[in-house]
């Protein structure tokens, strides 16, 4: 894997990152505790 390559593949893992974390405060906001185990790993800790 090049440096370029490398650079893209962490610029959206930060972004998936991201995402993974709003969505779980979405999740939390509507109390939807059955897609825990669905967005266990976008919320990092599966913390639902």
């Amino acid at each position: 894997m090049n440096f370029l390559k490398a650079k893209d593949y962490e610029k959206h893992a930060k972004v998936q990152d991201f995402m993974g974390l709003k969505l779980c405060e979405i999740l939390k906001d509507l109390k939807i505790s059955h897609f825990e185990k669905v967005f266990e790993f976008g919320c990092g800790r599966g913390e639902l």
